[in-house]
Formats: structure tokens, C-alpha cells, sequence
């Protein structure tokens, strides 16, 4: 014989989020998998306003409050970071009246990683072979340089980039995104950053200028 299964077993052990809203915008109802998404554990949220329940989820209740079926794919919270597929159907009672709303939202964080990843991969495989093609083909060097500034914005966003060249023991900005920066000459015996780039032959990143004691303060390009 076929056991019908209770509406509770299925509602709690579906693994996406499900979430039942009245005609005035009012959480009816919601399941594990929802309160663990939206990181709503220990909150009594059932019959408050969906506002209410989710106030750091702007983008998800502008899609709720629309009031119509839609499926979309959003980036419901930066910290922590959280993609959401949001469906969004219409509820009706037996007469073909609107009840209100359910709603299943999916966790595709990982999968919009991966994508995000890939094309940042591609962008960056472009711009190295089109720099290539310059190096191979011109003996120009501020075309060659222009053409790299250019490459680089395209894989890594930037208000300002420099090209910077040493001679002997000088390092001069030779090339700049920024038309605000001048060309700056620094000694390299003086510039933390730069004795530390050569004396280990690495790139050097600082997440804190302020914090780091290799970062030189320079009143000509603040």
C-alpha cells in the first residue's frame, strides 16, 4: 500500500528554502532549509512582516513585494557573500483567488563562484595573448606600455595604475592610468616596497597602506 507522507516530513526535508507570504506581506510560514539560508535560527519571525523578517535582504523582498510569479537569479547579501535563485509563484484557494505567495530560494553561491571564476580566467587569457601579439609586433614602447595599462584594467578593476621602470638606482613612473598622478622618481634604496620586491623577487601586495611600514607616503600622489 501507498503511505501517504505527512505534509510537515516533506516540508521540513526539502533542501531549498521554502516561504509561505500572506496577501499582506506577512511570513505564513517557512522550513529549515529557509531558516538556515537566510540565517534566521532562533528568531521568531512566523506572522511578521517579510521586511521585518529580512531586513538585509533588500533585493530578495523587491521581488517578493512585486506581487507576481517571476524566477531570477540575485545577490541577496554581500557579508556574507550569498546568491540566491528565487522563485516566486502565486498562490490561489479553490476559487482561483490569490492566497499570497510561496517562495523557494536555492543557495547558488559555489556555482556563481565557479562562474565568476572562469570568466575572470578568460578575460585574463585575452588580455595576455592580445598583450603578446603587441610585444611581437611593435617596437614602439609607449604603445606596447599603453596596450598593458589598457590589458590590465580589463582584468583587474582599478581607480589608477602605474608602469614604473628602474634606472640604475632610480625608479620612474613611466606610464599611469591616473591622469591625476604625475610622474614620480623614487630613489630605491629609500622605498621599502621596492627593496623588498627585488631583494625577494615577488610581487608585493598591501591590503593596508596605512598599516604597512613599507608603504612610502608621498604628498605628490595622495
Amino acid at each position: 500500500d501507498v503511505v501517504p507522507l505527512e505534509r510537515s516530513v516533506l516540508f521540513d526535508s526539502i533542501d531549498d528554502g521554502v516561504l509561505a507570504i500572506d496577501t499582506q506581506m506577512r511570513l505564513v510560514d517557512i522550513n529549515p532549509a529557509g531558516i538556515r539560508m537566510l540565517d534566521l535560527a532562533g528568531k521568531d519571525v512566523v506572522g511578521k512582516p517579510i521586511r521585518e523578517v529580512l531586513p538585509s535582504h533588500r533585493t530578495l523582498i523587491e521581488k517578493i513585494e512585486q506581487f507576481t510569479e517571476v524566477q531570477t537569479e540575485l545577490l541577496a547579501s554581500e557579508d556574507p557573500l550569498l546568491y540566491l535563485d528565487v522563485k516566486v509563484s502565486l498562490l490561489h484557494d479553490r476559487r482561483n483567488g490569490i492566497r499570497g505567495l510561496l517562495v523557494l530560494v536555492r543557495d547558488v553561491t559555489r556555482h556563481r563562484l565557479v562562474q565568476i571564476s572562469e570568466k575572470e580566467s578568460h578575460e585574463m587569457a585575452e588580455a595576455l595573448r592580445d598583450t603578446a601579439a603587441v610585444l611581437n609586433s611593435s617596437l614602439d614602447i609607449d604603445q606596447v606600455l599603453d596596450h598593458i595599462l589598457a590589458n590590465l584594467r580589463r582584468i583587474i578593476p582599478c581607480d589608477s595604475a602605474d608602469i614604473t621602470m628602474i634606472e640604475e638606482d632610480l625608479a620612474r613612473t613611466v606610464r599611469s592610468l591616473s591622469s591625476k598622478n604625475e610622474s614620480v622618481n623614487l630613489p630605491v634604496l629609500g622605498t621599502p616596497s621596492l627593496m623588498w620586491m627585488i631583494e625577494h623577487a615577488q610581487p608585493l601586495v598591501i591590503p593596508t597602506v596605512k598599516k604597512d611600514v613599507r608603504w612610502l607616503e608621498l604628498p605628490e600622489v595622495e
